[in-house]
């Protein structure tokens, strides 16, 4: 496909990813490019004096859901709120919360003097919490001194299950003969101390000291060679003094045989430790981005058959295994020292699910039909300011949530649809992930666009050797000039929400940058 020269001018592009350089521009610059993305959609309107009266209303909401008050949140709504409104404060108020924050997260104004509002609320009740989306519409009472009031309540979106996972420090249990297993993983403990930390459901966390021992012995030739390239055998059998493993609380039991681990005193020097190790992997594992709301660390439970394992071994370092079900490879190895991949595969299990040869459009909850995406860029200071416009199509059945691509420096100012609205977004710690949750089920073959506002730092790549060699050998090396300033983005940075799988898609791309830069890029100039 043919390179372009362009300054904010649009492309098609027909591929798999997108790709970008930029240098400094060497050619009279042109017509200044278009005005920022920021606030050209989904942001509220500039304060007013109607503001007051919505602020002090969604004020009073916090502080009768707060309280546990049903009556003090159906007193904020009008005689017609309906049945919606009286479920919605059944759920701020049931059980009464220890902390709740209501958020008015956009603004459209009505007919008549309503507002419509999307409210994001977050509610604490101890070590648990939910967050949701609802549309509210307000209306201004009769005379500018009688109060707003709730007219009309649509829930768009709960996620429940988040829990403020700590160490339980009354309790250390002794290890004895303790082997856990998973899909071509063994971990042995003869004998060593643990902690564990607890939902209400049982302990989804638990931290082993002592010395062991960890097995992984992939049954794949390909596999094993990546693991003999690390160890020079075909398995790896490494001694490690610590573990920090993630599992659903339900199966805690049937992975923790009888015996092995005993109750006994605390020893506080060992629970010192402990805490170490796990508030050193608890934010790497499942832990949701929750800083605008909350300060404390919320994270999820992994689902039914799924485990994660950070194993510190004494020659190689920090290594996570990871088995989860949902992906197409579902048994991992990480080497986070290096940060690279050592295995990725289906295990025996999948294999007999699905099959040896499969394709992804098939295993996958949605396919990317096309991308409109609209970026402005600062290269020498590695800013990016985009709204990326997301054609999706259904593929499963009972779809409630997708999942995108996108680099984790990247704030998400909002998630829009012209079907729902504002949408219910999450991002998870460590992972370059964006789950948006729908307020609906959809079935396989709907249709839908997504508008994902971003911004935020993200540092350039570096090239490849192939990209700046001539001949074989490297430009500075053959006495050339050194080139000016260069900044590559391609689709491995995540510089644009994509798909969770390699696909195809058409795409328009409108890229801004300051007047002494070009940019380069795939696709034909429109």
């Amino acid at each position: 496909m043919p390179w372009f020269p362009l300054r904010g001018v649009p492309l098609r592009h027909a591929a798999a990813g997108l790709l970008l350089a930029l240098g400094p521009l060497v050619m009279p610059p042109g017509a200044a490019g278009p005005d920022g993305i920021a606030g050209r959609q989904g942001t509220a309107p500039a304060p007013s004096a109607q503001a007051d009266g919505i602020t002090t209303l969604i004020r009073q909401l916090e502080q009768a859901a707060t309280a546990g008050t049903r009556a003090g949140v159906l007193a904020l709504g009008g005689p017609a709120a309906g049945a919606a409104f009286e479920d919605f404060a059944t759920t701020l108020t049931t059980p009464p919360p220890s902390r709740l924050i209501a958020n008015e997260r956009d603004r459209v104004a009505l007919t008549g003097g309503t507002e419509r509002l999307i409210i994001e609320v977050f509610a604490e009740r101890g070590m648990e919490a939910w967050l949701g989306t609802w549309r509210v519409d307000v209306r201004p009472g009769q005379t500018p001194a009688d109060p707003w009031r709730i007219t009309a309540v649509t829930r768009l979106s709960v996620v429940s299950g988040l829990y403020r996972l700590a160490l339980d420090t009354t309790q250390q249990y002794a290890v004895r003969n303790l082997v856990v297993q998973a899909p071509d993983l063994a971990l042995e403990m003869p004998s060593g101390t643990a902690f564990v930390a607890e939902t209400p459901e049982g302990p989804t966390a638990i931290v082993l000291m002592g010395r062991g021992r960890m097995r992984f012995t992939p049954p794949s030739p390909s596999e094993r060679t990546q693991i003999r390239i690390l160890t020079r055998h075909d398995a790896l059998n490494v001694e490690f003094d610590s573990v920090f493993i993630r599992m659903q609380p339900a199966e805690f039991a049937s992975r923790f045989a009888a015996g092995s681990l005993t109750a006994g005193p605390v020893d506080p020097g060992k629970l010192r430790t402990a805490t170490g190790v796990f508030n050193s992997y608890i934010g790497r594992t499942l832990q949701l981005d929750l800083r605008d709301i909350s300060r404390d660390r919320w994270s999820l439970v992994p689902a039914p058959g799924d485990l994660i394992a950070e194993v510190r071994t004494k020659t190689l370092g920090s290594l996570t295994y990871a088995r989860s079900g949902s992906e197409a490879e579902d048994v991992s190895l990480f080497d986070r020292k290096r940060r690279r991949n050592i295995s990725a595969y289906a295990s025996a299990e999948k294999l007999a699910e699905r099959g040896r040869f499969y394709s992804e459009d098939d295993l996958v909850d949605y396919d990317v039909m096309a991308y409109d995406i609209d970026v402005e860029l600062v290269p020498d200071r590695g800013f990016i300011e985009g709204n990326a416009r997301v054609k999706v199509r259904i593929q499963s059945n009972a779809t409630s949530a997708l999942t995108l691509r996108l680099s984790e420096s990247l704030h998400v100012r909002g998630v829009y649809s012209p079907d729902f609205g504002r949408l219910l977004h999450l991002r998870v710690v460590g992972q370059n992930s964006l789950i948006v949750n729908l307020p609906a089920i959809l079935t396989p073959g709907t249709e839908m666009w997504l508008d994902v506002f971003y911004s935020g730092q993200l540092p350039a790549q570096a090239f490849d050797r192939e990209a700046i060699s001539i001949g074989g050998q490297d430009i500075q090396d053959a006495g050339f000039v050194p080139l000016e300033p260069r900044y590559l983005y391609s689709n491995r940075s995540y510089w644009y929400p994509q798909s969770s799988v390699t696909d195809y898609a058409t795409a328009n791309l409108r890229v801004t940058v300051p007047g002494d830069f070009t940019v380069v890029a795939t696709g034909d100039p429109v």
